[in-house]
């Protein structure tokens, strides 16, 4: 089971279909102690149905073009939504895991950058 964020809402699909239309480039194992299981499980399905955040996203890209080529920081105009890598950042906040990141601000490479920090989680694709 794959739980993402894309196209139109934040949603659950099989693996199998989510690999005939996406490319998957990093897998990262983290711990779940087995009493989070099912409070994970629950704010995960809390969760599915939330819009996906284009404007989010846009936004995203807005406040790296401020710091990046103005040395300027803004917060992002855009916060309804919700994009995939804020709900990977919300789903490791639940388990305890301190990635620090701002939901309006993550991007791909924070998430990727913050789970090889951590002990005991590899890309399980190296």
């Amino acid at each position: 089971m794959v739980y993402e964020a894309s196209g139109t809402s934040v949603r659950f699909m099989t693996k199998n279909r989510f690999d005939r239309i996406s490319t998957t480039l990093y897998t990262f194992d983290v711990k779940l102690d087995a009493d989070k299981y099912e409070g994970f499980v629950d704010y995960m399905m809390s969760q599915a149905g939330e819009d996906y955040g284009l404007k989010q996203a846009f936004g995203i890209g807005l406040v790296r073009i401020a710091k990046w080529w103005f040395n300027i920081k803004i917060d992002n105009p855009f916060k309804k939504g919700q994009v995939c890598s804020e709900t990977v950042n919300k789903a490791l906040t639940f388990l305890g895991y301190d990635p620090g990141l701002d939901d309006n601000h993550v991007g791909p490479k924070d998430i990727y950058n913050y789970l090889t920090t951590l002990e005991g989680a590899s890309d399980v694709n190296k």
